[in-house]
């Protein structure tokens, strides 16, 4: 289930915020969740349920009539117990992280912006620092990603093969590609060890 922001509702179904706050206050839509005084957290229930009720609508059906036949359905979507706020989050923070460690491996920690992180993502800053505390932090958080990066590409050949030798040869490649990916990184956890 995907969380949607209320432009991304408006985009999808073509009906405007005010035609949608409109027909919640009605009870033809279930609330959005809340992630905070100014943002809400729609899913594809009302989705689904705005398209139905502008067909309906388009067939000269009333609304007081069209909550009626959808009114199982409305029930159904407001029951739902999906954190909607939750999965946004989750999405938000991988998507800082995958667009962060390409940057990094490509441009070095100096070399990296967050605003250019934050541009290419699509998030203000005080979302991205919402997640991560720090550049530092966010880079740290980069080695899991590099990690399930050449996890998945090495995990196919080492399953395939008995030859212990190879599968050797393909956990040497791989921890020499995470060492490629982000020198900083291995630099950095250096520095770590000696100084806390």
């Amino acid at each position: 289930m995907r969380p949607l922001t209320i432009s991304q509702l408006e985009r999808d179904t073509g009906v405007g915020r005010s035609t949608i706050y409109y027909y919640i206050s009605e009870g033809l839509l279930p609330p959005a969740q809340k992630a905070s005084a100014t943002r809400a957290v729609y899913d594809q229930s009302h989705v689904d349920l705005l398209r139905d009720i502008t067909k309906l609508k388009a067939e000269g059906i009333g609304l007081r009539e069209i909550q009626g036949r959808l009114s199982d359905r409305i029930a159904a979507a407001a029951d739902s117990d999906v954190d909607l706020v939750a999965k946004q989050n989750e999405q938000t923070r991988t998507a800082i992280l995958q667009t962060a460690a390409h940057f990094f491996a490509q441009r070095g920690y100096e070399k990296t912006r967050i605003g250019d992180i934050c541009k290419e993502v699509g998030v203000t800053a005080q979302l991205l620092y919402s997640h991560f505390p720090s550049k530092r932090h966010l880079f740290i958080a980069c080695y899991e990603v590099y990690f399930a990066w050449m996890h998945a590409k090495v995990a196919p050949p080492i399953e395939a093969t008995n030859d212990s030798a190879a599968r050797m040869a393909w956990r040497n490649w791989a921890s020499y590609g995470i060492r490629a990916l982000s020198p900083d990184l291995q630099a950095m956890a250096r520095l770590e060890a000696i100084y806390e």
